[in-house]
C-alpha cells in the first residue's frame, strides 16, 4: 500500500518498523516528504488506508470508535504561530478536533510541537489540509 501511495501521490513516505515507536506515543512513525501538493494527496491516501483498515471493527464489541481517529503532526515550533491563530477556523471548516501541543512539551530532541487532528475520515482529512 505504502509503494502504491507513494507512486499515486509522488511524495517520498517512510514509515517506522514494527518495533520503534516514536518517543513521546506508543504509535509508529511515518514521515511523508515532497512538494505540498503531493504530501497532501499522500495523506489524504494514508488516512483513507486506515479507515478501509478500521472499517470491518465497526460493530465489534469494544469497538464503537472505530470510525475516529487522531493524527498527529509534527511542526516546527517556528510554523505554530500561524496554526495557533488559525486553530478555530480550521475546526469549524473540517469539523475536526485540533490541538497543538504547549510549547513546553516539544518533541523530545527536536524543535517541533505536536498537532493533533482527531474526528472522521472527512473531518481528519479536511483538517490535516
Amino acid at each position: 500500500t505504502i509503494k502504491a501511495i507513494q507512486s499515486k501521490s509522488g511524495a517520498r513516505i517512510n514509515v517506522s518498523n514494527p518495533s520503534e515507536y516514536s518517543p513521546w506515543t506508543d504509535a509508529r512513525v511515518v514521515g511523508i516528504s515532497g512538494k505540498v501538493p503531493n504530501v497532501a494527496k499522500a495523506v489524504a491516501a494514508i488516512i483513507q488506508a486506515v479507515f478501509d483498515d478500521i472499517a470491518p471493527m465497526k460493530g465489534r464489541k469494544g469497538q464503537q470508535q472505530a470510525s475516529e481517529i487522531s493524527l498527529a503532526i509534527l511542526i516546527p515550533s517556528m510554523s505554530c504561530g500561524h496554526i495557533r491563530a488559525n486553530i478555530t477556523k480550521l475546526e469549524v471548516v473540517s469539523g475536526a478536533t485540533i490541538a497543538l501541543s504547549p510549547i513546553e512539551e516539544q518533541a523530545p530532541g527536536t524543535h517541533e510541537r505536536v498537532v493533533t487532528i482527531s474526528g472522521g475520515m472527512a473531518e481528519v482529512s479536511g483538517g490535516a489540509e
